[in-house]
Formats: C-alpha cells, structure tokens, sequence
C-alpha cells in the first residue's frame, strides 16, 4: 500500500514540474504569434493599407492568440486577456495598450507603434529562451528529484 502511494506522490510531482515547464512554453508562443502577428501587421499596413479585420482573417495562429485577436475586434480583450495566468499584469496592460493606440494615428505613427511593439516582443522572447533553456527544464528535474525523494523515503 505504501509503494502505491508512493509511487503516485511521484507521479503527481512530476506532473507539476511538467505544468510548470509548460507555462512557460506557453508564454513563448504567445509571444512568438504576437511578433509574427506585429510583422505581418506592419507589412499589410504599409504596403496594402489593409483595416484590422481583414488583416486578422488572414492570420493562422496559436488558440490562445487567436483567441485574443478575434476578441480583440468585439472590445473583450481585458476579459480575455485576465483568462491567460501565463502573462504577468504589466505584460497584460501593454498589450492592451497597443491594440487601443493601433488606429489612432496615421499610417505613420501606426509603423512606429509597432516597430516599438516588435522591438519589445523580440527583447522578450530572447529573455524567455534564455530562462527557458536555465530554470524550466530545472524546475522540473527538481521536481522530478524530490519526486523520487520522497518515493524512496516513504518505501
């Protein structure tokens, strides 16, 4: 009876070092489409002076960002973007930000917005591979370790 309890402790620790590699997988891809997204927005906008709609109707992305651009267009995004636990609140606010200002100037000022928006997503994808590749694969070894930890102490 113990080595079965045991052996799910195990498991179940396991599966949170998995959850907590997996946020943060989920955040770089979140952050991935929103810099393909802003590229693809810059190029339409100024070479095709296409409007929002059209430009999201042609975009093939992750749910979670998919998710976010359709609801974009209704004025839901606060609520949709309090759904997503991966992204810290300031992170939340920015990309708020960005969507109320887009629109709001001319075809100029939008390419700078988004230059600006491009910058700072490729800034941040470059932070999250570098924790990617340092704490996510450490949290779940650490977890993996107290996982077996514990399994051999209770046996």
């Amino acid at each position: 009876m113990r080595f079965i309890l045991s052996f799910f402790l195990l498991v179940i620790i396991c599966l949170f070092g998995l959850f907590l590699h997996r946020k943060t997988l989920k955040k770089l891809v979140f952050y991935t489409d929103f810099l393909q997204f802003c590229k693809n927005l810059q190029t339409e906008i100024g070479f095709f002076h296409s409007k929002m709609p059209s430009i999201i109707s042609k975009q093939n992305f992750s749910a979670d960002f998919s998710h976010l651009l359709s609801n974009c267009l209704d004025g839901n995004m606060h609520s949709t973007l309090e759904k997503f636990s991966y992204l810290k609140n300031e992170d939340k606010n920015e990309i708020e930000n960005f969507f109320k200002r887009l629109g709001r100037s001319g075809v100029d000022g939008e390419k700078n917005e988004i230059q600006n928006m491009i910058s700072v997503l490729e800034e941040k994808i470059k932070e999250m591979k570098t924790i990617s590749l340092k704490k996510s694969k450490l949290k779940f070894s650490l977890c993996v370790m107290f996982g077996l930890f514990v399994f051999i102490i209770l046996i």
